[in-house]
């Protein structure tokens, strides 16, 4: 998929990108692959984390699932994160997202998950890269699911995405 999302960039030339849960992943792989990402915005996205800290990461208690689910976190070799470095990021999460292991996979899934997002972002910054992890409640934003761009409110969503873009898109 990231190979196919680099194809296009080829062909269209430098963009930014928009992704999803999952789809987040090839988000990032793409951009550790080409020089044509020129910014993420990525909604509760799966993660990269460099090889030589992915044991650290995946060994972190405060990850361990209830459910015995494995958090969405992917090695890639220390080059290609670097290159991620270059792309100004903005990770988005909606509210309810407990803060405590809980016997609900999903619910304890997003937990996970936003505490490897914390976890990213520093990274990124420490690194002298540019993360902004944006909790849409922070921001005064309530009541928005996962697919929080499609909710009653989406238009406030789309807000942050746009002044983001407009601060580190491709014409910047």
């Amino acid at each position: 998929m990231s190979d196919a999302l680099v194809s296009l960039l080829e062909k269209i030339g430098p963009s930014n990108l928009v992704t999803h849960s999952n789809s987040g992943l090839y988000g990032w792989l793409a951009a550790a692959n080409t020089n044509l990402v020129r910014a993420i915005v990525s909604y509760e996205p799966a993660f990269v984390y460099p090889e030589s800290q992915s044991t650290e990461i995946l060994s972190d208690e405060r990850i361990q699932p209830k459910s015995g689910q494995q958090p969405a976190v992917t090695p890639i070799p220390d080059e290609q994160f670097a290159r991620l470095l270059d792309v100004p990021m903005q990770i988005v999460f909606r509210d309810n997202i407990p803060l405590e292991p809980i016997s609900n996979p999903i619910a304890d899934g997003r937990r996970i998950q936003f505490y490897v997002a914390t976890r990213f972002t520093g990274l990124v910054n420490e690194r002298s890269g540019s993360a902004v992890l944006l909790p849409l409640p922070e921001a005064g934003l309530r009541g928005n699911p996962h697919f929080m761009f499609s909710n009653l409110n989406n238009t406030e969503v789309a807000n942050y995405l746009c002044n983001f873009l407009a601060h580190h898109g491709p014409d910047k």
